[in-house]
């Protein structure tokens, strides 16, 4: 009787490491998903021969959706694979797929929209937290959020047009050198014009909340540039209905009033 794997949780698919009528081992890598910037893969369970693949580099699946059927029965050996020694000028094929995630992230990769920006007499997002906070203390959370219109857009279309899902959001320190790194750390909220004329979407809302959290539990000064307004109407991959998952606005109320005394936040601004 063949095995049906299923996807273990819903994602994009981002490799297929098999072919059909391929023999594989318990445990083998079959199909790699991305789900919620995480790579989880599928594994074989035991050994046997691929008979039917499911999807493809690209597609979204559900979980529970049957990927890989295989014909239990012992593999044969394999021969070893020739391992090439690496090419330390050569990164590799996921570092190189990261890097390029990542330069959808500057300025430079969106010169038409920083331009149109810079010509409303605008600044971005990058040059905002450049002018704000010391060199190099900047950790971003949450920078390859895309906005929530998979089933409507393709993937690079929003990894082009929608990076960050429009909100930056992360760590960093002001003034280090004279209050110390302690005293000096802040958290920060940018709205990117650029991207949907920084109106807010479901991921941006996650990750709002997420750094919200973070201040109130570590206790942490917030900066926000806030530049767009209202909702976008397209991010119909998410299943909600009045929106009463969001807790930004209530964080927000929560988090104003005077910096807590005991960091020495006080002091230090």
């Amino acid at each position: 009787m063949r095995q049906l794997l299923p996807a273990p949780v819903r994602g994009t698919v981002i490799a297929v490491e098999i072919v059909v009528g391929q023999t594989v081992a318990a445990g083998q890598p079959l199909v790699l998903l991305e789900s919620m910037k995480m790579g989880v893969p599928l594994e074989a369970v035991e050994p046997g021969t691929v008979r039917a693949i499911g999807a493809a580099v690209g597609d979204v699946v559900d979980e529970g959706m049957v990927l890989v059927e295989i014909e239990p029965g012992a593999a044969g050996a394999l021969p070893p694979l020739a391992v090439p020694a690496p090419d330390p000028a050569q990164p590799r094929a996921d570092l190189r797929a990261l890097l390029e995630r990542r330069h959808w992230l500057d300025d430079a990769a969106r010169s038409e929209a920083v331009r149109k920006h810079h010509d409303a007499g605008g600044r971005t997002v990058r040059e905002n937290l450049a002018d704000l906070l010391d060199l190099g203390s900047f950790v971003e959370y949450g920078a390859l959020a895309v906005a929530a219109q998979r089933n409507r857009r393709t993937f690079e279309d929003l990894q082009r047009n929608t990076p960050a899902d429009g909100l930056i959001t992360g760590m960093g320190s002001v003034g280090a050198h004279r209050h110390g790194p302690e005293r000096a750390r802040l958290a920060v909220m940018d709205y990117d014009y650029t991207v949907l004329a920084g109106t807010q979407g479901w991921f941006k809302h996650r990750k709002s909340d997420r750094l919200l959290d973070i201040c109130e539990c570590e206790r942490l000064p917030l900066v926000l540039f806030a530049e767009g307004g209202g909702g976008w109407p397209g991010d119909v991959d998410a299943g909600t209905v009045a929106g009463l998952h969001c807790t930004t606005f209530q964080r927000f109320a929560r988090l104003s009033g005077p910096l807590p005394p005991r960091r020495g936040y006080v002091d230090a601004w």
